[in-house]
């Protein structure tokens, strides 16, 4: 058994994210890896006490824990806290003592620390990123990140998930957060009222970058991006997924909600061609799930691609 020091604060997503610790590690230390890697995500990050230990990628985390299989251990005085959780994601931080099985003719006794951060995909809660240390008081001058509380281990694991899911010139999500949500959403699609999507694609940025150089391109794109999320409701989820693409998702919107955001953005648009030297121009296409008719958020997207470009085709007539 275990103890939930914060337990009165946690909900149900903190309460899944210590059990599902707990058993994790003791399968862990009783060698049924089969279990613990069902629980990884691909890539995720596993940071051990040493330097050695840091690895990304569900292969080398096997490789690197495939040394310690004939060892086995037993685990007591499990204590954990939840400094963080949403409906999405939880952070569970915690400490136990590990003593090696008499079978392995080993006597190993140690009071450990241990960080999960965990993201929820449908109804499964997977582990991001997973840190195991010493307590702070007993690290070695060797040990890599050893984290004093949850809240370090918190910040220093969203600083990561930040990095690997944002765009850096736009800081929108990027590509890999596009794919993330895309199957998140259509794990929820059944449960949703409605959803909308838009694809953009800007016009003449490699002109742009050929005849003004690429930072003046880089702004442009940065400044597309400061009018879209201007533009588009608080709930919408925005990507920059290619070098000139970008991706909206709005769940639980309707028509009319959208046809104002795109007119907002429009006028945005025309604003700030008013007053800057390099004008800047798109092409969208949107479209709604349709429940009875879509199979996949793929019929959606489809959808959408194609008005793209029908309105690129159209603008390149105009000119």
């Amino acid at each position: 058994m275990y103890t939930i020091h914060n337990e009165a604060n946690v909900g149900p997503l903190g309460r899944r994210g210590v059990a599902l610790t707990s058993e994790i590690m003791n399968r862990h230390y009783a060698r049924d890896e089969d279990f613990v890697w069902d629980k990884l995500v691909e890539n995720v990050m596993w940071i051990g006490p040493l330097r050695s230990q840091f690895v990304t990628g569900l292969d080398k985390v096997k490789a690197l824990l495939a040394q310690e299989k004939d060892v086995t251990f037993t685990m007591e005085q499990e204590e954990y806290f939840v400094p963080y959780e949403n409906e999405d994601f939880c952070v569970v931080s915690g400490c136990y003592y590990v003593t090696s099985d008499p079978e392995t003719k080993l006597f190993i006794r140690c009071h450990q620390r241990v960080s999960f951060f965990y993201r929820l995909f449908g109804d499964r809660l997977k582990v991001a990123h997973m840190h195991l240390s010493h307590p702070y008081e007993v690290t070695d001058p060797d040990e890599y990140f050893p984290f004093r509380f949850g809240k370090e281990a918190y910040e220093y694991i969203a600083s990561t998930h930040q990095l690997a899911f944002t765009d850096s010139l736009t800081e929108l999500g990027n590509r890999n957060a596009y794919e993330t949500d895309l199957l998140q959403l259509s794990e929820h699609l059944p449960d949703m009222s409605s959803l909308g999507m838009v694809l953009f694609d800007l016009n003449n940025l490699k002109m742009i970058n050929d005849s003004l150089g690429h930072l003046a391109g880089d702004q442009l794109i940065r400044s597309f991006a400061f009018l879209l999320r201007e533009s588009m409701p608080d709930t919408a989820k925005l990507y920059r997924y290619g070098g000139d693409e970008f991706a909206v998702f709005l769940p639980q919107t309707d028509r009319g909600v959208l046809e104002r955001a795109l007119q907002e953005l429009e006028d945005r648009k025309e604003a700030y061609n008013a007053t800057n030297a390099t004008r800047l121009s798109f092409a969208a296409g949107h479209a709604f799930f349709k429940k009875g008719t879509d199979n996949t958020l793929s019929d959606v997207i489809k959808r959408a691609d194609s008005r793209l470009y029908a309105r690129k085709r159209a603008m390149k007539k105009l000119l």
